[in-house]
């Protein structure tokens, strides 16, 4: 098993995995649990994808695997500029806060 301790990209993905909950639980309070749960799943994901590809079994296996988590990062992006033009939260700097890891 390799050590990721020192992988900034894992640390980096994990933070992003714990904004993306904390703001995910957010939209939970104000109600809006479809968006939180789908904003959850893919921030998640990022991180989940990201540290699968680091036992990846071929170079062509760790590139699809940071392919799949960078789809994953594009699809909360979407999801959280609809949230911020519905003005469902208080302000657009909540939502682009948690992107700036990317």
């Amino acid at each position: 098993m390799r050590n990721y301790k020192d992988n900034i990209i894992v640390k980096m993905t994990f933070q992003f995995a714990l904004d993306v909950m904390n703001f995910s639980e957010k939209l939970r309070n104000q109600k809006r649990f479809a968006f939180a749960d789908q904003l959850l799943r893919s921030g998640c994901s990022v991180g989940a994808n990201v540290k699968e590809a680091q036992s990846a079994e071929s170079k062509a296996d760790f590139i699809h695997k940071l392919k799949i988590a960078s789809k994953k990062r594009r699809r909360l992006s979407t999801g959280l500029s609809c949230v911020s033009l519905m003005k469902i939260i208080l302000s657009r700097e909540n939502c682009y806060l948690i992107l700036k890891v990317f």
